[in-house]
């Protein structure tokens, strides 16, 4: 800690030390592995067109995600403008990230990730909220669950979090039968008329399992703009199954599918989950999308 300054990296060191930490029964029940450096920023770059983007990760880890959205966030501020200081650009980025995760742990890793950007300019305000994501809709205020300070001592401070210009995230891998109850009835409450709609709805006894991070996908609509753009690294076990039409005929039908870039090597340290990449953009209203072109690729890792 002596030696380095960890705000000059621009990976997400935090990260490294939150996968070890996290023991391996208690990660897989959650879905919760580390994003690699080099797929985050892939995505990020991707999604992120302005400095004035703001960018939302409804699974966010130790922060991944955002720690790359920083960067990319910072290189276009200062483009724009390069006499402006560090100190203000650090406070305008921290601003427009938003942060969601079930688990309070990652969450709080998340927010000292986004303070190490700056350690010269501390920030409270930084807008993580530990909470299930299906219990949440935009502009819905939340308590973040740090504490800042007012003139009548310390409280919560509630946030609510907007319509937003990027949608990134590595979402859980889990099954139905193994997502918590709670969470199972939020997204019925959430997305039953759309799941009965394309078929999606679990059917376990007939085989019919969707994986958590078709609801990701499906809920994160609702929080993107007309024009906003959404990567996710997600299993690619929908390329093979008979469901998995039937999430294709939904991105088809209500997104601009700009690419599916299915990975060849193993990802994540557990053998069976093999994972794409998917990039998508929110039409807007009345958009034709009838005629976009979609990106599919298979990158070969040796």
């Amino acid at each position: 800690m002596d030696r380095y300054r960890f705000e000059e990296f621009e990976a997400d060191i935090v990260g490294h030390v939150y996968e070890d930490l996290i023991e391996p029964k208690e990660r897989h029940k959650l879905g919760q592995f580390y994003t690699p450096p080099a797929i985050a920023e892939l995505i990020t770059k991707w999604c992120i067109r302005s400095p004035d983007d703001r960018v939302l990760d409804p699974a966010v880890g130790s922060g991944t995600f955002l720690v790359k959205a920083y960067s990319m966030l910072k290189n276009l501020k200062s483009l724009e403008n390069s006499r402006r200081s560090d100190r203000s650009i650090h406070r305008e980025i921290i601003s427009q990230l938003y942060a969601i995760d079930i688990d309070s742990f990652p969450a709080h890793l998340t927010a000292m990730n986004l303070a190490m950007r700056n350690v010269r300019e501390p920030v409270s305000e930084v807008n993580v909220i530990t909470e299930d994501f299906f219990k949440i809709m935009p502009g819905q205020f939340v308590l973040t669950g740090y504490k800042v300070r007012t003139p009548r001592g310390e409280s919560g401070r509630e946030i609510a979090i907007p319509m937003v210009d990027a949608v990134v995230a590595n979402p859980p891998y889990t099954r139905w039968t193994e997502i918590p109850d709670k969470t199972k009835e939020a997204i019925r409450d959430k997305l039953s008329d759309l799941l009965r709609k394309y078929n999606l709805t679990a059917r376990v006894q007939q085989g019919v399992e969707p994986g958590i991070y078709i609801h990701f996908i499906m809920h994160a609509w609702s929080f993107l703009r007309p024009g906003g753009r959404l990567g996710m690294i997600i299993s690619d076990s929908w390329l093979q199954t008979d469901h998995g039409a039937d999430f294709g005929r939904y991105l088809l039908e209500n997104w601009k599918v700009k690419a599916i870039i299915d990975i060849s090597a193993r990802v994540f340290p557990v053998p069976l989950i093999g994972t794409c990449i998917i990039l998508l953009e929110r039409p807007a209203e009345g958009e034709d999308i009838s005629e976009n072109h979609v990106v599919f690729a298979y990158l070969d890792i040796p």
